[in-house]
């Protein structure tokens, strides 16, 4: 097997990324919805939904994370850090929410649907950034540019 057809395409890694971040967005709504919304008892189609779509979304995780480059460069370390750091000040506005309209909120649904969720983002966010970074095979029958090679002049 050529090792074009061993990774995919820094499109297809693209793709993938693209389609799991969309569907991870989409779950998520799910338990936010399901905790804001005052219903006596959510409809049954939303339950098989969010469940099909829980199963897509860790799936598709599971696929990023298998078809990552090799290791992760420092630029995907870079950026996963960055990305961590950011996202870790929803933990503060969830504490704000809870202080403030603690009492309409649904907390058994929303703890339970974003914490397997933020764990699920957490272990395929270093493979998403490298998969999405990385730079297509050199053998990728022209695609790119052949890369640059600085030669030392002798005097």
């Amino acid at each position: 097997m050529s090792s074009s057809e061993a990774a995919p395409s820094a499109a297809q890694g693209r793709g993938l990324v693209a389609a799991a971040a969309v569907l991870f967005a989409v779950s998520t709504a799910f338990p936010v919805a399901a905790s804001v919304l005052e219903l006596e008892r959510p409809p049954r189609w939303a339950g098989v939904a969010d469940a099909i779509v829980a199963l897509v979304v860790v799936g598709l995780g599971i696929a990023v994370a298998s078809k990552k480059p090799a290791g992760f460069d420092a630029r995907a370390s870079r950026s996963a850090l960055h990305v961590y750091r950011s996202a870790s000040h929803l933990l503060l506005v969830l504490l704000v929410v809870f202080l403030t309209m603690g009492d309409r909120i649904e907390w058994d649904v929303l703890l339970v649907g974003l914490a397997w969720r933020a764990w699920l983002f957490a272990w395929v966010l270093p493979s998403a950034l490298a998969l999405w970074h990385a730079a297509p095979p050199a053998n990728a029958g022209g695609d790119a540019a052949p890369p640059r090679v600085m030669k030392r002049e002798d005097s």
